[in-house]
């Protein structure tokens, strides 16, 4: 899936897992997926809303 791929691209890059020891929150991969959630339904939304008026 979109998500697994994108958490293995993370995890490849170095730089993610140093720049993520300098975050506040324990929850960060909760975080993360809870703002691909919310990105994905303003998406899908946006393209449901044009399909509409095409």
């Amino acid at each position: 899936t979109v998500i697994e791929n994108a958490h293995k691209l993370r995890n490849a890059n170095p730089l993610s897992h140093a720049s993520s020891q300098l975050l506040d929150s324990n929850d960060t991969s909760k975080d993360l997926c809870k703002s691909i959630k919310a990105l994905s339904k303003l998406i899908y939304g946006y393209i449901d809303k044009h399909k509409e008026q095409a």
